[in-house]
């Protein structure tokens, strides 16, 4: 084979990978009617990945697996414990990366079977109670109830379907908002747009800075906005699962 043919070959194998992985990328990428966990990491990604999916794991078997198992010993208490417990481990569950073209942001997506703020709760309520680090590298451990598009309308319909959620017609709030890679969108802007949905939905909602209820938090991501109604939201610390568990054992 001539030097020609064999850099010729060469090229065609280059565009094919990269052909391949652009295909595999759109497939994979972040979009809107997802759910799922915003995760921040400094530099190191793949460990933040791990990180990310060994909670998951973890919390799905506390919050889910506990939560089926009674049920069934409830119905049968004659049953076989053990193969009860390892029929429940393998059910299928997804927990699969997204594409986010953002450096240092992690988006995990998960099976609408799971409630992302239940696993959240649970994962920062047993790090408070049993004063221990669960993560080095995973820095922000967002639950994202829903995501849309990044405009300002696509996200004033999220929000009002959120809202519907929301049992509590009476409570305080305020909107965090965080906007990457996007220009075309400004913090002010999405913040009066979200609390102007609030007004007109939950006109008995107040706004308290100091210590609110909730905290909607909205994550401008390029094209793709998350969402999600907290709790707690400064007592853990923006949801940042490293600065959160060295508060608590620091106290200690």
């Amino acid at each position: 084979m001539s030097a020609a043919e064999s850099g010729s070959k060469a090229k065609r194998k280059k565009r094919q990978f990269y052909s391949k992985f652009e295909k595999q990328r759109k497939t994979n990428e972040l979009k809107s009617g997802v759910k799922g966990f915003l995760c921040t990491c400094n530099m190191n990604e793949a460990e933040c990945v791990r990180e990310a999916y060994n909670l998951l794991d973890e919390y799905y078997e506390k919050v889910y697996c506990k939560q089926e198992l009674d049920s069934s010993v409830s119905h049968k208490l004659d049953c076989d414990l053990e193969k009860e417990i390892a029929g429940l481990k393998a059910k299928p569950r997804s927990f699969r990366q997204l594409f986010v073209n953002c450096r240092n942001v992690v988006f995990i997506e998960v099976n609408d079977e799971i409630d992302p703020i239940s696993i959240a709760n649970c994962a920062f309520d047993e790090i408070e109670r049993e004063k221990i680090a669960k993560t080095r590298f995973l820095l922000r451990f967002i639950p994202v109830s829903k995501t849309t598009k990044s405009d300002v309308k696509s996200i004033q319909e999220c929000t009002k379907e959120l809202l519907q959620d929301q049992s509590n017609d009476s409570i305080s709030y305020m909107v965090v908002c965080k906007v990457r890679n996007n220009d075309n969108l400004s913090r002010s802007q999405l913040i009066e747009a979200v609390a102007n949905v609030v007004k007109e939905q939950k006109p008995n909602w107040k706004v308290n800075f100091a210590n609110p209820s909730i905290t909607i938090n909205v994550d401008v991501i390029w094209k793709t906005t998350c969402l999600s109604f907290l709790n707690d939201f400064d007592k853990r610390r923006k949801y940042n699962i490293v600065e959160f568990s060295q508060k608590i054992i620091n106290e200690n």
